[in-house]
């Protein structure tokens, strides 16, 4: 294209004495506001000679001072070094050519570092949130094992309150029991008196005497046998009591141990959330 336009008498090449001292002017200015491509042909000629000049400047600068790292573009200025040299075609010193390609070097390093900073980052707040949620099931699950304990306690107290209650009600039994033998006794003895009186009144009569003492032996079997049946409900209830005691005994038991291991995993996912949010904190 531009020998074309060198024969056609619109460009104008000049040779010096090196391939880097060659020029091309332009003879007819009109030429660039008719081609917007020669326009911007030119416009990104004069950045890259202003970033040739920039260059050539702090490579010599960097040469001198024995090329220190400080002295190394970075951030924006690295990045466009970085797209200057994939474009650009032009001939570089050898101070120019290192420097670039320290500066490249050290931009690349950087944004692995930042890679290796950020995914290193990503790996700890997702082991944090790991733990929180690790830590949220475990107070979770203590409230569910708190509730069930507390349901068990609940049931456990029912049972104690309803064996109190049967064992009330064998206690009456047996003192219902034991007021009808001392009525029974007390009859019987009433009875045995008028046998007495009956006998001292009768002697002749030892056929109603015989059967009196049949019926007196008979009663007092059966006043043995309520009063042995009398003794096994006292016995029910005492153990009943003692049921019921020892039933609401495991019931407190139950609830402390469920309420200790609530406060032991509350405290120990609020430290976790600490945690997490001071490291979220830092990593801002």
């Amino acid at each position: 294209v531009i020998d074309q336009m060198v024969s056609a008498r619109l460009l104008v090449v000049q040779t010096g004495d090196d391939e880097r001292a060659s020029t091309v002017e332009i003879v007819h200015e009109s030429l660039i506001s008719s081609w917007p491509t020669l326009q911007r042909w030119l416009d990104d000629d004069h950045e890259d000679r202003v970033f040739l000049a920039q260059l050539s400047s702090v490579a010599r600068q960097w040469d001198r001072r024995g090329r220190p790292q400080g002295l190394l573009w970075r951030g924006e200025a690295a990045t466009e070094a970085r797209r200057w040299r994939e474009r650009s075609q032009a001939a570089l010193s050898g101070a120019e050519k290192e420097f670039l390609n320290e500066v490249v070097s050290l931009s690349t390093r950087s944004t692995r570092r930042r890679r290796v900073a950020v995914i290193a980052s990503l790996v700890i707040l997702a082991t944090i949130a790991a733990g929180a949620v690790v830590a949220v099931a475990f107070v979770v699950q203590a409230e569910q094992a708190q509730a069930e304990q507390a349901d068990r306690a609940k049931a456990e107290a029912e049972k104690a309150k309803l064996a109190e209650k049967t064992a009330r009600a064998a206690e009456k039994r047996s003192r219902d029991a034991e007021a009808k033998v001392k009525a029974q006794l007390e009859l019987l003895q009433e009875k045995e008196r008028q046998r007495k009186e009956a006998s001292e009144r009768a002697t002749k009569a030892s056929a109603e005497v015989e059967l009196s003492r049949a019926e007196l032996k008979d009663a007092n079997r059966q006043l043995r046998i309520k009063a042995d049946q009398a003794e096994r409900e006292r016995q029910k209830a005492k153990k009943a009591a003692a049921d019921a005691k020892a039933a609401e005994a495991r019931a407190r038991k139950a609830q402390a141990r469920a309420e200790a291991l609530y406060r032991k995993e509350k405290k120990r996912a609020e430290a976790l959330q600490k945690q997490a949010k001071k490291i979220a904190d830092k990593l801002r």
